[in-house]
């Protein structure tokens, strides 16, 4: 069998034009446009471009504007918040409560926590804050769980 060479640029393009007609689809029947909230801890200049990169796909393929903060960047290391091009100041940022305010979110449709995390942040225990159905990279304990026993589940990308 002959080694047969790919263009990859080409099938995310394609994979992308497929996902962005569903989308306008599922708008045009009166469905909100859904929203993808991404968080990035620390400061990591490989995973700021990663994050850079899914949010500018997601919104090539119909990602909702309307939330005020698409990409909510938390730097621990600075103790400052990144939230809509505004930049917060927080002695007492509290992790758990960004998670559960995205999570109790009815606008947020999925949650993506980039990783790694610093060391001074559990990573097991972020990952099992964000609610299962918002958990858009499949990592929570509860979707970890479904995926390996081949349940329906959101199967991640990686």
């Amino acid at each position: 069998m002959r080694a047969k060479i790919i263009d990859g640029v080409k099938i995310a393009r394609d994979i992308r034009m497929e996902i962005k007609k569903e989308i306008d689809e599922w708008v045009a029947n009166d469905n909100k446009r859904p929203q993808l909230t991404a968080i990035l801890v620390g400061v990591n200049p490989a995973s700021s471009a990663y994050v850079n990169n899914k949010m500018k796909a997601a919104k090539e393929v119909g990602r909702s504007e309307g939330r005020d903060n698409p990409v909510l960047c938390v730097w621990f290391q600075e103790l400052k918040v990144k939230q809509s091009n505004v930049l917060l100041k927080s002695r007492n940022l509290n992790f758990s409560a960004i998670l559960q305010s995205l999570n109790e979110d009815p606008n947020v449709d999925g949650i993506l926590v980039q990783l790694p995390l610093p060391p001074h942040i559990t990573e097991r225990t972020i990952c099992n804050a964000v609610v299962p159905h918002k958990d858009v990279d499949g990592f929570n304990i509860v979707n970890v769980g479904r995926f390996c026993l081949d349940m329906n589940t959101l199967i991640p990308c990686t």
